[in-house]
């Protein structure tokens, strides 16, 4: 399924649990860009939103929050 994702897609897709402002400080990224990446990754996942994506990735047992720090 992470196939079709850029290496980029990837990173921010692993801080998807954040709020796209969030995602943009952490990876140092316009806001309008990782607005973009999510609905490219919503599309190439067939996800309708951001929460019906990580709802997906937690059924499947996908979710790996393991180095995502928290503040």
């Amino acid at each position: 399924m992470r196939n079709n994702l850029t290496e980029r897609q990837k990173e921010i897709l692993r801080f998807a649990c954040f709020t796209n402002s969030k995602i943009s400080q952490r990876l140092f990224l316009v806001k309008m860009q990782v607005v973009t990446h999510f609905n490219t990754i919503l599309n190439i996942l067939c996800a309708a939103s951001k929460s019906s994506l990580l709802t997906k990735r937690i059924y499947r047992n996908e979710l790996n929050l393991d180095g995502v720090a928290t503040e």
